[in-house]
């Protein structure tokens, strides 16, 4: 049998490159000075509100954060049910994040910097068709190239699926970032920054501790739907 293995003209070959598989897409644990490329609102399947964060460290590398700030039903606060706080009214864990991110990178809270908006059309993940698709959203200006510094902890948690009543854990892992704590761009919390504190005292404690640890949050499931050797599955 005779092939034609002589490509057209046309054809775009690429050249051959030196590469070194598995590339790391996480960042190491520690403290790191970025400046926000996005931050808009968007709303899971279930009524929950997350605010979406696009970071740039000055190394140059990207990194996202999608933090909820509100519950299904809309609230942002919850009742402590223990302990001498019990029956009071906190806010969310994640209105908190946001908030202090607000805060410490333009000295704004939440509350005002999401009523300044401007309807910008980017590339997102749309996750039913597996691409990306163009999508409008309301962006807030107010945080636009403000930067700051964030510690990030690199953490080794459970891949999750949904079993059609909820999400619950898999025995297969991926590695993922979060935000841990923030800091203005001198490196001030806001307990410092309420203290009237000039030097930052907390970062370097913090970055001390726990630079280039994984935080490993991952915990075997008995009888999970997915038995098996953990794995990595996903990278951010």
């Amino acid at each position: 049998m005779s092939l034609n293995l002589t490509l057209p003209e046309n054809v775009v070959v690429e050249k051959e490159q030196d590469r070194i598989g598995g590339a790391k897409f996480t960042l190491d644990t520690g403290v790191y000075l970025v400046k926000i490329v996005q931050a808009f609102f968007s709303k899971s399947a279930g009524g929950a509100t997350a605010m979406n964060f696009l970071f740039k460290t000055s190394e140059g590398k990207d990194f996202s954060q999608v933090i909820y700030i509100t519950n299904k039903q809309g609230g942002i606060t919850y009742t402590a049910k223990k302990g001498d706080n019990k029956g009071k009214e906190f806010p969310l864990p994640g209105y908190s994040l946001v908030d202090s991110i607000c805060r410490l990178a333009v000295n704004k809270p939440l509350a005002e910097i999401a009523v300044n908006t401007k309807d910008i059309t980017i590339s997102v993940r749309d996750f039913a068709s597996g691409s990306n698709v163009n999508k409008t959203v309301s962006m807030f200006t107010d945080l636009m190239d403000a930067k700051l510094k964030l510690a990030v902890e690199e953490r080794k948690v459970n891949k999750q699926v949904d079993n059609g009543n909820g999400y619950e854990n898999t025995n297969e892992f991926r590695i993922l970032n979060e935000i841990a704590k923030v800091f203005t761009v001198n490196g001030l919390t806001s307990a410092e920054l309420d203290k009237g504190l000039s030097e930052p005292l907390f970062m370097k404690e913090w970055s001390d501790k726990n630079s280039g640890k994984l935080v490993d949050q991952f915990k075997p499931v008995t009888g999970g739907v997915t038995a098996g050797v953990p794995k990595q599955t996903s990278a951010f």
